[in-house]
């Protein structure tokens, strides 16, 4: 553990990784960091090549994704890179053109899991970009929900530059207009993060010295949040984008299943939200998805309470009913 009470740990370079097992090799290609409990930060690490990824920081990148979409008690990744120069500089030249002559792999899965092609989590993932995020750089960092920039921070889309293909700038959300898709994507030529701030490309723009605590703030703001509505709006903000509006509502309804009267089978508490904001009190969502549950000593008949804070419900068999551990 870190002074400032931050847990530590570095993902090896090969095989999965799981929560509390991570190994400590020298100069790793990402790090991982636990802060505060729920928060995950990933710090690519080759700041000797801008952060560019080969096939191991690939490969370990859509693996840490993925423990973290798994993991229960991770709620918000926070990305970034190691050094001040680049967030990240795209695929790894030096490597892709070995292993071209070699006849071996050479495309990247850049922030991409087996849970859906395009969105890595249902979790919110933040970019702090502390420098250049250029072509695969550009599509990890837009594969992030929210996008915060260090003032000294580039975005681009290069490949012109080299007669190679960018496909991910058809990627729905990557850029706001066709006009700016043109202009980034076309040229080839990288933007400021204040022209990206005023197109919409960034959330923020801060010091270089405050990036990473300013996305911590923005992920601790987050974690006050009733997450599975978090999860679910970042699902109708994706889905959205390709049905018709009037089915949006019926989308809407099947996302956030605990609302209204609910779905059969289904015990959720919704009212645990609308209370809190009725007694000015932050509310405490961590029963409402996982309802105590009350059985009777006599008969072993299971009640589930649908009210969090209610467990004074009827007796049975004359008996009080008792809480299952």
């Amino acid at each position: 553990m870190g002074a400032d009470g931050r847990n530590f740990a570095r993902c090896a370079s090969v095989g999965t990784v799981e929560s509390e097992q991570h190994v400590t090799v020298d100069e790793p290609v990402l790090l991982a960091e636990v802060v505060d409990e729920h928060i995950l930060v990933l710090t690519l690490n080759r700041p000797e090549r801008r952060n560019a990824v080969n096939v191991e920081l690939a490969d370990r990148l859509g693996a840490e994704i993925e423990r973290f979409d798994r993991d229960p008690g991770l709620w918000v990744c926070v990305l970034t890179g190691a050094g001040t120069e680049a967030f990240c500089a795209g695929m790894d030249m030096q490597e892709f053109t070995g292993r071209v002559a070699d006849g071996q792999r050479t495309r990247l899965g850049l922030l991409e899991t087996s849970n859906h092609p395009v969105v890595p989590t249902w979790k919110p993932l933040i970019a702090a970009i502390n420098g250049s995020a250029v072509a695969g750089g550009w599509k990890i960092a837009s594969r992030c929900d929210l996008r915060i920039a260090a003032e000294t921070a580039r975005i681009g889309v290069t490949e012109n530059r080299w007669n190679l293909a960018a496909p991910f700038i058809a990627d729905p959300g990557v850029f706001a207009t066709g006009a700016i898709a043109a202009e980034v994507a076309l040229m080839a030529r990288p933007i400021t993060a204040d022209r990206a701030y005023q197109v919409g490309l960034v959330n923020a723009v801060v010091p270089a010295e405050e990036l990473l605590e300013e996305a911590l703030r923005w992920a601790r703001h987050l974690c006050t949040l009733g997450q599975e509505a978090v999860r679910g709006h970042k699902k109708l903000l994706y889905y959205g984008r390709f049905a018709p509006p009037g089915e949006l509502g019926e989308l809407a309804s099947d996302i956030f299943y605990w609302m209204g009267a609910g779905k059969p089978g289904v015990v959720v508490d919704s009212t645990v939200g609308p209370r809190a904001f009725k007694e000015k009190r932050q509310p405490d969502f961590t029963q409402m998805f996982h309802p105590a549950r009350l059985s009777c000593r006599v008969c072993g008949t299971v009640y589930v309470v649908a009210r969090s804070g209610e467990r004074n419900g009827p007796a049975c068999c004359g008996q009080a009913l008792e809480e299952q551990s």
